[in-house]
């Protein structure tokens, strides 16, 4: 399996006089080379509950 990272990309809101805000982020899983991992990705939750077991990881790992 590929090594994987997190990258944040900000959503921005525009106001009615073109004004950017950051809004909030968008947390994208990506390999190595930048890009979602999509064949190893599916294979590591081939089913609801390594779904659910990948969450509940993922979410963990954020948190420390």
């Amino acid at each position: 399996m590929c090594e994987w990272h997190d990258v944040f990309q900000p959503i921005f809101q525009v106001d009615k006089d073109l004004n950017p805000s950051v809004d909030h982020y968008e947390m994208l899983l990506c390999d190595q080379n930048g890009k979602f991992p999509i064949d190893d990705f599916f294979r590591v939750i081939g089913t609801e509950e390594d779904n659910q077991q990948w969450t509940q990881i993922s979410s963990i790992s954020k948190s420390i």
